[in-house]
């Protein structure tokens, strides 16, 4: 039985298939104490239930539990035997992101060859290691991912001058919090949140943009719209900084976005610099989704290039410095 597409089979009894919920399939595969957490909490539902405390919130919980939740990750038993049970877990998600529709072949290349490393056992799920694979073949590691974006950035360029077009891929690929994105609803009132701009540009290119972002502290990565974003900035699917489908985790579940590495800049509105230029990744959202109302998040930058001293709400004024001192007068608050 499909569960999220071709090739996905259900290990055990798919029964409960077609009232689990997806992003909960998707959490058990994702999440190492998956099961001992389900248990536990349905052990302190029944618990609450049988002290008289808050009953009906209780049973609505636990009714939730027994019958959107699939009691432990979902398997395919024609999957080598073997493997080391997060390898199982690994290879779901890539087969997930495997018949993704927005999937270019350079990653499918990728990702064809890591499946074949990990059914064979010539690939291992080291903790806290990665390996980078370019043209089908893995051309770094094991080691620690690299510590910085630019460091991403030259291997990339090494990778496209030695072995030619193509698109570099991490194993295995964190998910990323992105917990602000607007995912299945629209968060009431989320355009009137205080903000501020950043100015963005391709690698490697001259042509930049300016776009308005929130000023956000649950995402990881810096937001860009598919149309007017990328659009105006002239890239296509060619752009060779461009790191795959990444795993976003939002307020309103999991979502797949294409990630890729851009050069950008807090400005202020006139467009003044604030802070340096630095080499970040972003996601890209594609028109369907995104009113035109849509706040971007804004991942990290101002996070690594400034000290805040304020918090605003709305129009209120945001004040930033480039080092970090203490107190010398009071800011007005608003």
């Amino acid at each position: 039985m499909a569960l999220f597409g071709r090739g996905y089979t259900c290990y055990g009894d798919p029964g409960g298939l077609a009232t689990w919920e997806p992003n909960e399939v998707l959490n058990s595969l994702m999440d190492d104490d998956y099961v001992e957490t389900r248990e536990k909490n349905i052990r302190l539902l029944q618990c609450n239930i049988k002290r008289g405390f808050n009953v009906e919130v209780a049973e609505s919980a636990l009714e939730y539990i027994l019958h959107k939740t699939p009691p432990g990750p979902l398997l395919d038993p024609t999957e080598p035997r073997g493997l080391d049970s997060r390898v199982y877990r690994r290879i779901e998600i890539l087969k997930r992101l495997r018949y993704s529709p927005s999937l270019h072949e350079w990653d499918a290349r990728n990702i064809d060859a890591i499946l074949l490393a990990y059914r064979n056992g010539s690939l291992k799920m080291d903790k806290g290691k990665v390996t980078y694979w370019y043209g089908g073949q893995m051309r770094m590691g094991p080691r620690l991912q690299l510590p910085s974006v630019r460091e991403h950035i030259d291997l990339i360029d090494r990778c496209r001058e030695n072995f030619g077009l193509g698109r570099l891929w991490i194993e295995p690929r964190a998910q990323q919090q992105q917990r602000a994105a607007v995912a299945t609803f629209d968060s009431f009132d989320l355009s009137g949140h205080h903000g501020y701009h950043v100015r963005v540009q391709l690698i490697g290119q001259d042509k930049s943009i300016i776009i308005p972002v929130l000023d956000d502290t649950g995402s990881s990565l810096l937001e860009l719209l598919a149309t007017p974003d990328c659009i105006s900035l002239g890239f296509n699917m060619l752009y060779p900084h461009v790191l795959g489908i990444t795993q976003l985790l939002t307020s309103n579940g999991v979502v797949e976005r294409l990630s890729i590495l851009v050069r950008a800049q807090v400005v202020a509105e006139d467009g003044r610099p604030l802070g340096p230029k630095i080499e970040i990744e972003a996601s890209v959202t594609s028109a369907p989704l995104a009113p035109f109302y849509y706040s971007r998040c804004s991942g990290r930058i101002l996070r690594r290039t400034l000290y805040t001293a304020t918090a605003p709400a709305y129009g209120g004024p945001l004040y930033v410095s480039e080092k970090k001192n203490g107190v010398v007068k009071q800011l007005p608050a608003v």
